[in-house]
């Protein structure tokens, strides 16, 4: 019993180091190849976002603590989708937008709602 609740908490611990570095990849050839999901150059605002040479789009999956995807049949190629863009996947809830892509992936946009 004793050795299942150290292995638990080194799992734990390895889990919180790692998901500060947690990126987001895209893939439009089932996997063959994959590659970062390039931002929009501007958010909602029409602010252009500062994030150096390393800047992509990062979204919240299914796992998080945020809506998961949400695309449907009937529209082809709408995704609306929880993240942020940085190097990394932020855990920061202030940080997280809404994007939308209408061409199934390859563009995104920020969402504003008013």
């Amino acid at each position: 019993m004793e050795y299942q609740k150290i292995q638990k908490k080194e799992h734990e611990d390895v889990r919180n180091k790692v998901k500060n570095f947690i990126q987001s990849f895209i893939t439009f050839n089932k996997g063959g190849k994959w590659s970062e999901l390039i931002p929009p150059e501007r958010d909602s605002l029409g602010k252009k976002y500062d994030c150096g040479e390393f800047c992509f789009l990062h979204l919240k999956g299914i796992s998080s603590d945020t809506a998961p995807f949400y695309s449907v049949e009937a529209a082809v190629g709408i995704i609306l989708a929880n993240g942020n863009v940085g190097k990394f996947l932020s855990n920061d809830l202030s940080e997280i937008s809404t994007f939308l892509s209408r061409d199934g992936g390859y563009t995104w946009a920020e969402v504003t709602y008013t």
